[in-house]
């Protein structure tokens, strides 16, 4: 619900023009694919993502810029 407002608020309903980046598997890359936006999961420590699949992982943040 969270992405949904933040897209109304916004007012580019066009989920293509969007990238989530974001540390937390529960609440950002949850509701990032819940929403139906890409996301980048943030996982220094090279965790295991629990069944998610994030649309990109990154392990350092200058792998990023690789990505934007």
């Amino acid at each position: 619900a969270f992405f949904e407002y933040v897209l109304q608020d916004i007012g580019d309903p066009d989920k293509a023009n969007y990238l989530v980046i974001g540390d937390s598997l529960s609440s950002d890359i949850d509701g990032a694919v819940a929403a139906g936006l890409d996301c980048v999961w943030f996982s220094p420590k090279a965790a295991d993502a629990k069944g998610r699949v994030p649309t990109y992982t990154v392990h350092e943040l200058p792998e990023l810029l690789s990505i934007l």
